[in-house]
């Protein structure tokens, strides 16, 4: 089944921020993580991607081994399908998550249909 409209603008800005996509055998997923402080935010992102989630958010104590402080986070993920393939190949090159500056407008230009007013650095 493929994403809607509203599903892809989701996954698009979750990928322009911190949202990951892993190789995950064949296929890829998508990986959410949140701060706990930002569980509502976590859960309405969840709400919307339910019908290709793999399970329901869990919470996390995550311990930082820098400050030896522990820290809550809300996580879930997607399930692995050939759906999110193309978006691993749009984003990632060579491992590494990048933003493709030549192609910023196309990829956002549902959310923003006026992209070209904004200057891009």
């Amino acid at each position: 089944m493929p994403l809607t409209a509203r599903q892809h603008e989701i996954l698009i800005g979750t990928l322009l921020g911190d949202g990951c996509l892993e190789q995950n055998g064949r296929h890829v997923r998508l990986k959410v993580d949140h701060s706990a402080a930002q569980k509502a935010y976590a859960l309405w992102k969840y709400a919307e991607l339910r019908d290709v989630a793999a399970a329901e958010p869990y919470e996390i104590a995550v311990a930082d081994a820098r400050t030896g402080n522990t820290y809550r986070h809300v996580r879930f993920a997607t399930r692995s399908d050939r759906l999110f393939d193309p978006y691993r190949a749009m984003f990632y090159q060579d491992g590494c998550k990048r933003v493709p500056a030549e192609r910023f407008c196309e990829i956002i230009r549902p959310c923003v249909p006026d992209c070209m007013t904004y200057k891009l650095l």
